[in-house]
């Protein structure tokens, strides 16, 4: 990815939410940065070579197959192998690898100085530990941002941070039920807000780096503070999510025998569950760390089930239709 004449050399912290992943996995590299030999180097060539044990590399070009969200293959062809790539967790280190895409490992804090941008796209819980240190290695002219989707807790953990400034928090409104390279989709962001929060603490440059990347992949910003995202994220994200959990364990006790569901299942069943199928590993901390607002919010949702319910003991033709028109209204605001 090349903003203006300068390729950024990117320290990927690649986890269960692979935003950035979608990216780099679904379009053929194209980095200019020249790696640093090292004996933990994995190199990759354009032509055939054996290693010192005799195993062949990757040959470029590479086409791989993976599968889209809807479970269509799609095939992605890389022209040549990207001369950087640097990768946190073994799941993902294993894929990278296996398609071609890493040429060098290190450790987190190895890499840091070497990056001119480091992303971290790790589960909630774990980023404000490690936006901390990675802030504690940057220097001046180096940016770090995350892709999470909480910001309060993690803007106020760095917010004393001397070099704070080098922070960019962002989160762009996109995802699948599926996590890891392997789920990448080309063009993911093309038309997807991303939400940049508390932008005013973010040094012009660093920000400036940021809204580079997201109008590359022609994905629109939009500002907020961060507890005014993390608020409107639990209405139009999180709540999605522990919806389609709960219905989906609602069919599961209700419909035992598993050969009916899918004898039944229309469209409508399987765009409502499709969320169930998300990982864990990556709500659980979500829903934790947003719960008060997430509370709220399903608060909210419960009373308008218990309202709904009532309608319908009561045979309230009237009443469902009013509330089912009324609920038509969305599509003012969700084409």
């Amino acid at each position: 990815m090349h903003v203006g004449k300068k390729t950024l050399s990117a320290l990927m912290a690649l986890t269960l939410t692979a935003s950035l992943a979608a990216c780099s996995a679904s379009t053929p590299a194209d980095t200019t940065h020249a790696a640093t030999p090292s004996e933990n180097l994995v190199q990759t060539s354009s032509t055939p070579s054996v290693d010192e044990e005799g195993a062949k590399r990757t040959e470029y070009p590479l086409t791989i197959t993976t599968y889209n969200y809807n479970k269509e293959p799609v095939e992605y062809t890389f022209e040549k192998a990207p001369e950087r790539v640097y990768a946190y967790a073994q799941d993902n280190i294993e894929i990278l690898l296996s398609l071609g895409l890493a040429d060098r490992i290190v450790a987190f804090e190895e890499g840091i100085p070497q990056a001119d941008l480091v992303v971290l796209a790790t589960p909630v819980d774990t980023i404000p530990l490690m936006a901390v240190k990675a802030l504690n290695r940057v220097n001046g002219s180096q940016v770090v941002m995350d892709l999470g989707s909480i910001k309060a807790e993690l803007c106020e953990v760095i917010s004393m941070h001397a070099r704070r400034g080098r922070f960019v928090a962002a989160h762009p409104m996109w995802g699948t039920e599926y996590s890891g390279p392997r789920a990448a989709q080309h063009g993911a962001f093309t038309g997807r807000n991303v939400v940049l929060c508390e932008v005013e603490r973010s040094d012009p440059d660093a920000l400036a780096m940021a809204e580079r990347i997201f109008r590359t992949l022609e994905a629109p910003a939009v500002y907020m503070d961060a507890e005014e995202h993390d608020l409107h994220a639990a209405y139009v994200s999180h709540i999605s999510h522990i919806t389609s959990f709960a219905l989906a364990l609602t069919v599961l006790e209700k419909e035992r025998e598993e050969r009916h569901i899918f004898d039944l299942a229309g469209g409508g069943f399987e765009s409502t569950v499709r969320l169930a199928k998300s990982s864990a590993a990556t709500w659980v901390p979500i829903m934790l760390h947003n719960k008060y607002n997430l509370l709220d919010v399903l608060r909210e949702h419960i009373h308008q089930l218990q309202i709904m319910r009532r309608m319908i003991e009561r045979d309230d033709a009237e009443g469902l239709k009013a509330a089912f028109d009324r609920a038509n209204s969305i599509q003012r605001i969700i084409h």
